[in-house]
């Protein structure tokens, strides 16, 4: 059975999108509080996370993510416990015949490792130099 770890912190919204995918005949598990969510990952090991794209913190804070900041943090949570390659990162990213300078990519992770940093989730993204990226363990 396929297990999804949706991150919503509206109580109502999460309960409804673990109730839809159950009824699927999907075992889900609903985080509220995204402090909990390595947590949660690690022990649920799902195949796929559903991450709102606002997330609120603790103090009344929110993580706003883009869409490739968004796809980033996808890419790296399925992939747990593992390296990413940046090459992987980019085809995710964009998915196109057009080149697209590495440089991008470097720009939008350490603008996107800077938003959990800013909150006091230090250390959500590691680079492992020379192989690509890897969720904070």
């Amino acid at each position: 059975m396929y297990r999804i770890l949706i991150v919503e912190d509206d109580l109502g919204i999460g309960d409804a999108v673990r109730s839809l995918a159950e009824k699927w005949g999907l075992q889900a598990r609903c985080v509220k509080n995204f402090r909990d969510v390595m947590e949660e990952f690690n022990d649920f090991d799902p195949h796929l996370v559903l991450l709102d794209i606002t997330l609120p913190f603790f103090n009344g804070q929110k993580l706003e993510l883009t869409k490739n900041e968004y796809r980033i943090v996808l890419a790296l949570m399925e992939e747990k416990g593992k390296v990413v390659s940046r090459e992987k990162l980019m085809e995710r990213l964009w998915d196109s015949d057009s080149f697209v300078d590495e440089n991008t990519l470097t720009v939008n992770v350490n603008r996107l490792r800077k938003k959990p940093d800013g909150v006091g989730l230090t250390g959500f993204i590691q680079t492992k130099v020379g192989t690509g990226y890897m969720i904070g363990a």
